[in-house]
C-alpha cells in the first residue's frame, strides 16, 4: 500500500508542477509582449531627435525655395513624430505592466524548485500538492501584488531559512527532497542561472561599449566638421560640398545624442556588473552545493545542507530581483 500511496503521491506533485509550469510560461509570454513595446518605443523616441533635425536641416539648407520638396520633407518629419507617438505613447502601456509580469513569471519559475527541494511553504507535510494548489492562487493572479511575495518569508514576516533552523534545531521531521531534486536544481537552477548571469553580463558590456564608442566617434566626427564649415564660411565657399558639410554639422551632435540616450535606457554597464556580481555568487553556491553527493538520506546532514544551500541560492536571486523592481518601477505617491 506505501508503493501505492508514494506513486500517487508522486503523481500529484508532477501535475503541480506541470501547473506551476503552465502559469509560468502564460506570464513569460507576457512579459516578453510588453517588454518588446517598451523598447520599441524607447528606440524609436532616441532616433526621433536625429531624424527631424536631419530632415529640417536639409529643407532649410538644400531646399529652401524648394516648395514640393520642403512640404515632402516637413510631411516626413511629421509622419516620423506621428509613428513615434504610435508605438510610444498610445501603445507602450506603463512599464509597470511589464515588469509585474515578469515578476509574476520568476516567482512562478523559483516555486518548482522550491517544491522539488521541499523548502520554504513544503517545508512540512509529505504532501505538498495542497500548498501548490494554495501558492498558484498567490501567484497566478491579478489581485496580488507580485512585489510582495519576491522575498522569502512567509505571511508574518518569518523567513524560510529561520523556519529551516528552528526544525533543525527542534528536531522536527520535515518533507525529504524529490530523489532528482539535487541534481535538478544544480544543472537547471543555479549553473543555468549563473551561466545566464555570465553571458548576459558579457552581452550588456559589450552593448554599452558599442554605444559608448558610437557616440564619442560621432561627437569627434562633428567637431571636425563644425571646423570645416567654418573653413568653407571664411572662405566664401558656395558648392554643394559646403551644403553637405553643414547638414553633417547640425545633424552629427543629435546622432551622437541619441546614441547616449540609448547607452542610458539599456543601462548595459549597471546590468554587466550587476550580473558578473550574481554569477561569482552562483559559483561560489555551487562549490558548495559540488560536497554534497546523493542520494541524500531522509533527516540527514546532506539533506539538512542541501535545503539550506537552496534557500540561499533563492534568496540571492530574490535580492537581485528585489534590487531591480526597485530601481525600475514607476512609483505612484498614494498607490
Amino acid at each position: 500500500m506505501s508503493g501505492v500511496a508514494d506513486s500517487k503521491q508522486s503523481d500529484q506533485v508532477d501535475a503541480g508542477l506541470d501547473a506551476i509550469e503552465q502559469a509560468f510560461d502564460r506570464w513569460n509570454e507576457l512579459t516578453i509582449h510588453h517588454q518588446k513595446k517598451q523598447k520599441r518605443f524607447g528606440f524609436f523616441t532616441a532616433l526621433l531627435g536625429p531624424v527631424a533635425v536631419l530632415l529640417l536641416t536639409v529643407q532649410i539648407v538644400t531646399f529652401a525655395q524648394n516648395r514640393p520638396v520642403s512640404v515632402t520633407l516637413i510631411a516626413l518629419e511629421l509622419g516620423a513624430l506621428v509613428i513615434a507617438l504610435s508605438f510610444g505613447f498610445f501603445n507602450s502601456g506603463s512599464p509597470n505592466t511589464w515588469m509585474k509580469y515578469r515578476l509574476r513569471a520568476e516567482l512562478l519559475r523559483r516555486e518548482k524548485f522550491l517544491v522539488l527541494a521541499r523548502v520554504g511553504p513544503y517545508l512540512k507535510g509529505d504532501t505538498p500538492r495542497n500548498v501548490i494548489d494554495s501558492r498558484l492562487v498567490l501567484i497566478d493572479s491579478d489581485a496580488t501584488d507580485p512585489a510582495g511575495l519576491i522575498l522569502l518569508q512567509d505571511a508574518d514576516g518569518r523567513t524560510w531559512s529561520e523556519a529551516l533552523e528552528d526544525a533543525r534545531a527542534a528536531k522536527v521531521q520535515t518533507a525529504s527532497p524529490d530523489p532528482d531534486a539535487l541534481e535538478t536544481f544544480r544543472d537547471r537552477r543555479l549553473l543555468n542561472q549563473r551561466d545566464w548571469y555570465s553571458r548576459r553580463s558579457s552581452e550588456w558590456g559589450g552593448r554599452d561599449d558599442l554605444f559608448e564608442n558610437i557616440a564619442k566617434f560621432v561627437l569627434i566626427s562633428a567637431v571636425v566638421l563644425s571646423a570645416l564649415h567654418l573653413a568653407t564660411l571664411y572662405l566664401g565657399d558656395e558648392s554643394i560640398e559646403k551644403q553637405i558639410l553643414e547638414i553633417l554639422a547640425i545633424v552629427l551632435p543629435p546622432v551622437g545624442a541619441a546614441a547616449t540616450a540609448l547607452q542610458s535606457l539599456f543601462e548595459g554597464r549597471r546590468l554587466s556588473r550587476s550580473y558578473e556580481d550574481r554569477a561569482l555568487t552562483l559559483t561560489n553556491l555551487a562549490a558548495a552545493l559540488a560536497c554534497i553527493k546523493p542520494p541524500l538520506a531522509a533527516g540527514g546532514t546532506d539533506e539538512f545542507q542541501f535545503k539550506r544551500l537552496v534557500l540561499r541560492t533563492e534568496n540571492a536571486l530574490a535580492s537581485e530581483l528585489h534590487q531591480w523592481w526597485l530601481l525600475r518601477h514607476t512609483h505612484t505617491p498614494g498607490v
